[in-house]
């Protein structure tokens, strides 16, 4: 068990996808939360009732969460499919390590292909931010960012199977990314 243990801290170490602003915009506060998360010093926005706080955390730096035995109760449990898989012997550590990687070079090649590319790593609200500019129905354009579309359909692919929970929200703001994408819309 203490090795398992062990091996879940290693991989959460190496990826840190649900902290760096990778995965989410956001992480979803529960209302009785709310003043816990602002004793620690996070911003709490309100938008049509529910609580959040943006992403990439203001704590998390060099793969750490500076604030680890505070942290929210949203971080403190938060499980992505990827350590569920783990945890329950579904996936090796080293599997589980190379998924992590695969996504880590999406981000790098996402980064060189996307022209109004914010900052490193990539998010997937920058990748459908970009898929929605793009008419796919215009040959030229699907021929001008043919790259990014594999890029992207692997790199939300990836997040989707093995990092994302498996329920899908509605979210009308990204309601017109491309069907290639199949915008899973998660929160935290």
């Amino acid at each position: 068990m203490t090795d398992l243990i062990n091996k879940a801290n290693q991989l959460c170490m190496s990826c840190g996808m649900c902290c760096d602003g990778t995965m989410f915009k956001n992480a979803t506060v529960e209302s009785d939360e709310k003043q816990q998360v602002e004793s620690v010093g996070l911003i709490v926005n309100e938008k049509l009732g529910e609580f959040s706080f943006e992403q990439p955390c203001k704590y998390y730096c060099q793969n750490q969460c500076a604030i680890y035995l505070q942290r929210p109760p949203v971080c403190n449990g938060f499980r992505c499919q990827l350590l569920k898989k783990l945890n329950k012997d579904e996936i090796s550590f080293e599997m589980a390590l190379e998924k992590v990687t695969m996504v880590r070079a999406l981000q790098k090649g996402l980064v060189d292909v996307m022209p109004n590319a914010k900052y490193s790593p990539i998010t997937s609200d920058d990748v459908y931010e970009m898929a929605v500019t793009i008419n796919q129905n215009e040959p030229s354009q699907r021929m001008q960012n043919g790259v990014f579309l594999m890029l992207a359909t692997k790199f939300i692919g990836l997040l989707t199977d093995h990092f994302w929970r498996k329920e899908k929200l509605s979210n009308p703001v990204l309601a017109n990314a491309p069907d290639i994408l199949q915008n899973p819309n998660h929160k935290m």
